[in-house]
């Protein structure tokens, strides 16, 4: 993914201001995570409303690629990268 991410073409993202930079955020849930998120559809609602909060805090778009990985305990998280 990483790999892929550095390949990608960015200068889109340059009329957002010259100081952009490429990051990675992690989302993790916490050790109650089944009481949050009991199905993976609530977790793809948490992914949409984690963006819609980027685009007000930030006032534009959020440009990303991200994974869902599962780890051992069973709570998923999320790797998004964006600029």
């Amino acid at each position: 993914m990483v790999a892929r991410f550095s390949s990608l073409d960015l200068t889109p993202l340059t009329q957002f201001g010259s100081d952009a930079l490429a990051v990675m955020i992690t989302l993790t849930y916490p050790g109650d995570w089944e009481s949050l998120v009991p199905t993976a559809e609530h977790a793809k609602k948490h992914l949409q409303l984690f963006r819609k909060r980027f685009e007000r805090r930030f006032g534009r778009p959020m440009f990303a690629m991200w994974k869902a990985e599962f780890q051992r305990r069973g709570a998923v998280h999320f790797h998004i990268f964006t600029a």
